[in-house]
């Protein structure tokens, strides 16, 4: 049989007609998927970063230990209550300590120390502050004023400037994809002065989209030097994932066309067999006729 024959067996040219504009639509309906998923489905990477303020305790031990002097235990408690107060407000946010131990009350206990160790402090001042108005600064007063034996005015001025030179800042950046479609190579660019901490990396990572379930890297500054919080500039890069690489409502959206498609392969096959048969009984009806 020749390729008229088959045709001629298949049906119609306008039968078809009716192949070519089902497979028009259903190319259609594949394109449009496709640029919905390009324009659509787009990944969105949010990045939120918190800091706060530590004590080095290897850098402030080391400090002592270079004078070849002990560690009081007064000024390792200050930074260990420190380092746990704002760890606490690292993962919560905000600043718990702001308030703790406010200068006027320091400077109505105990004036004379206050003076004497801070100098510049106006204790008649509704404003004052002391030093850098760091809460570890306000702490190694109270705590010193409470022991039996209080560290003398110069071991507290060398106390502060060791603690002082032993803090750094540690930011903890929570990263979230709130789009619609997986983000890859997502790569954080830390602030001027930041790395990861020792024994981790900074490598790019994969996100797939999760709202309200953000991953967290934390960044560290180098301690000493730090006379003033470091302006924050952290950002993030990412590029999107490929085609396949959506979230579930790209895969619902898959899942609802192919059904579509499905059901209409399935009407067009259902009329093709109800048009055979209607063709096979019209010519039966002749063949009894003649």
């Amino acid at each position: 049989m020749g390729a008229w024959g088959r045709l001629r067996d298949w049906g119609t040219l306008d039968k078809l007609g009716t192949v070519a504009d089902l497979l028009f639509k259903i190319a259609a309906l594949v394109a449009a998927l496709a640029a919905a998923n390009f324009f659509y489905y787009q990944p969105e990477v949010k990045l939120t970063t918190n800091a706060q303020a530590f004590i080095d305790l290897e850098a402030l031990g080391a400090a002592y230990s270079a004078a070849r002097e002990p560690l009081p235990s007064t000024v390792r408690r200050v930074a260990v209550e420190y380092n746990e107060a704002n760890t606490l407000d690292l993962l919560r946010g905000g600043n718990s300590t702001l308030g703790k131990l406010p200068p006027l009350e320091l400077c109505a206990r105990i004036p004379r120390v206050v003076r004497t160790v801070f100098p510049e402090a106006d204790c008649r001042s509704m404003q004052v502050t002391f030093g850098r108005g760091r809460y570890f600064e306000r702490l190694l007063l109270s705590l010193n004023a409470d022991r039996r034996r209080p560290l003398r005015v110069e071991q507290l001025r060398t106390a502060l400037s060791r603690l002082q030179n032993a803090e750094f800042r540690r930011a903890r950046c929570a990263i979230e994809n709130v789009g619609n479609a997986k983000a890859v190579n997502v790569q954080i660019r830390p602030s001027d002065g930041f790395v990861r901490p020792r024994g981790e990396v900074n490598d790019p990572f994969a996100l797939e989209p999760n709202p309200g379930a953000p991953v967290h890297r934390t960044f560290e500054s180098s301690p000493g030097g730090l006379t003033r919080d470091p302006e924050l500039e952290f950002g993030v890069d990412w590029t999107r994932g490929g085609l396949t690489d959506t979230g579930p409502a790209t895969i619902v959206a898959t899942v609802l066309l192919l059904a579509f498609v499905l059901v209409l392969i399935n009407d067009f096959v259902r009329s093709e067999r109800t048009r055979r048969e209607e063709r096979d009984a019209d010519g039966e009806d002749d063949t009894g006729d003649g």
